[in-house]
């Protein structure tokens, strides 16, 4: 098994628990190395191991990433939670600002009597 396809079974076996991983990015790559270390330790000493049997030997993807997420400071577990609540706000807060501006000029337009564009067609 080349070092590809034991990264697609790492992320295929972490896909389905993904929302209970969260952490920083940094923490998730240190994560995916212990996996693909221990991946390959066991397909070296397991002479019939496959890419099926991997899910075996590391068990219930939930107790896993609870697991890693355990071994985690306090401060570092959030930190996605937090950085997407921020995202949100920010993009909701935007869109309000454009839609705000966007409503003024279509009022401010429509009230005055200035030609925002003029095109002159021969």
């Amino acid at each position: 098994m080349d070092r590809k396809d034991v990264k697609r079974q790492i992320k295929n076996y972490i896909k389905p628990v993904k929302k209970f991983l969260d952490c920083s990015k940094k923490n998730r790559q240190k994560l995916y190395s212990i996996m693909e270390d221990s991946a390959r330790e066991y397909l070296e000493h397991t002479s019939n191991a496959e890419s099926s049997t991997l899910k075996e030997y590391w068990g219930d993807p939930v107790s896993f990433v609870k697991n890693f997420m355990d071994t985690l400071e306090p401060q570092e577990r959030g930190i996605a939670t937090r950085t997407k609540k921020k995202i949100l706000i920010f993009s909701i807060l935007s869109l309000a600002v454009i839609l705000l501006l966007a409503i003024y000029l279509l009022f401010y337009h429509a009230s005055s009597n200035i030609t925002l564009v003029y095109w002159d067609v021969y």
